[in-house]
């Protein structure tokens, strides 16, 4: 039973860092992925409707 345990919890050390580095590169990704929609938001989206194109936080785009 020791050479179990010993393995489950290095196993649990390798799915804790393999789970750390994935939820960082996730939010490596996300923090890219809405750095461009917002540019792109600025850049190529028409005016709203007070005529002018919305870069505020939750506005809706």
């Amino acid at each position: 039973m020791a050479t179990h345990t010993t393995t489950v919890d290095l196993s649990k050390d390798i799915t804790d860092d393999l789970v750390s580095a994935l939820f960082a590169v996730v939010n490596a990704m996300l923090a890219a992925f809405w750095i461009c929609v917002r540019g792109i938001a600025r850049t190529k989206l028409p005016p709203d409707d007070h005529g002018h194109v919305s870069t505020q936080e939750g506005s809706g785009r």
